[in-house]
């Protein structure tokens, strides 16, 4: 269980479990990278995104640049001059690396952007319910047009069309959205 948990008891509700299968391997896995001599962070109440999240924002201060390599698009947010990511969701023959210039080319947004882009328009993996009816194209050309979900918010009325609409049922909602979506930084870690 995750703070997310509390905020939206929903969030993650229709993943289906982990198979058995590769639960039963993750003692040995643990045991095997300890052997390597590879560090494992966890922390109760928090996902691997958030302790991801952190570890890369202390390595950042501490000077180092940092590549983080997933298959979790989530993750483009944390993106900056001294993060890059290796995007591995086609396998190893099919990654690509994101930096801000990339983010910028596929979205047209900027890696914190990314945040609010993922509140618009849901996500059906992490059961993130976004506006009904608007996807990358129109969630990017807010922003692009606002700024921010503050921005698209406080420009509710005067957005038209089914998404303006849908914008001003679900005002209330999207804060709470954009809070699932961000990965938490601030994560004590030693």
């Amino acid at each position: 269980e995750t703070f997310r948990k509390e905020l939206y008891k929903e969030y993650k509700a229709t993943r289906e479990k982990a198979p058995e299968e590769m639960t039963a391997q993750f003692p040995w896995i643990k045991e095997l990278t300890q052997a390597l001599g590879i560090p494992i962070l966890e922390r109760a109440g928090f996902e691997a995104d958030d302790l991801i999240a952190a570890a890369a924002k202390k390595a950042e201060a501490a000077g180092a640049d940092v590549r983080i390599v997933t298959g979790d698009k989530d993750m483009l947010q944390l993106v900056s001059d001294h993060t890059t990511l290796m995007f591995t969701r086609m396998g190893a023959g099919g990654t690509i690396m994101y930096d801000p210039a990339r983010i910028h080319e596929r979205y047209g947004l900027t890696p914190r952007q990314m945040i609010d882009f993922k509140a618009l328009k849901g996500d059906t993996t992490d059961n993130i319910p976004g506006l009904a009816g608007v996807g990358d194209k129109t969630a990017a050309k807010l922003l692009e047009d606002y700024g921010s979900l503050d921005g698209v918010l406080a420009h509710a009325e005067a957005i038209k069309g089914v998404a303006g609409e849908n914008l001003r049922k679900s005002r209330d909602w999207l804060p709470k959205g954009r809070a699932l979506a961000t990965v938490k930084c601030d994560v004590p870690l030693e």
